[in-house]
């Protein structure tokens, strides 16, 4: 078993972060699309995994924005989610030397229709080097920033904003 690099382990920290402030901004964007305090879309999402957070949001986007709006939002979210095996790889995953220089490989088990097999186990499993998680981590950096162009653009940083000042719904 391999100990990651400090270049890996550097990489996986940003990707990870990364990830998570695209899924923010994707929370305080539907807000606005929903014309809700942003916490509703923290408890609505509290317990959401990847793949059900963007089917969750791109059904909400689809029935709160118009056509196009809602499509462009929809992208920016598919972008995102693109990026979720790698996320889920770092934080579930122990890793091991790959068969290319530099490189390490995700190391985890899946039980799909009741066999269990290793896919990191065989020779030419997904690998990656420090350099292309680094590249990972800044596209999503680059969907953000498409987020937050959107966000303004679209004008529902001004309705998260202003339902921000309203009090909080309380329990």
């Amino acid at each position: 078993m391999a100990v990651p690099s400090d270049a890996h382990l550097l990489a996986f920290g940003r990707l990870i972060h990364a990830f998570a402030k695209v899924e923010s901004g994707i929370k305080f964007t539907l807000a606005g699309a929903m014309q809700i305090h942003l916490a509703n879309t923290d408890v609505i999402f509290a317990r959401s995994n990847p793949a059900a957070f963007t089917n969750t949001v791109q059904s909400l986007a689809r029935i709160n924005l118009e056509k196009e709006p809602a499509e462009a939002f929809c992208q920016i979210v598919t972008s995102w989610y693109g990026h979720a095996p790698l996320r889920n790889h770092i934080a579930h995953s122990t890793w091991s030397n790959a068969d290319r220089v530099g490189a390490l490989k995700p190391n985890h088990v899946r039980t799909n229709g009741g066999k269990a097999k290793w896919p990191g186990a065989e020779d030419g499993a997904l690998s990656f080097t420090a350099s292309e998680v680094e590249a990972a981590a800044y596209d999503l950096h680059l969907i953000n920033e498409r987020l937050k162009k959107f966000t303004h653009e679209s004008g529902l940083h001004e309705v998260v904003t202003e339902l921000l000042g309203a009090p909080r719904p309380v329990d």
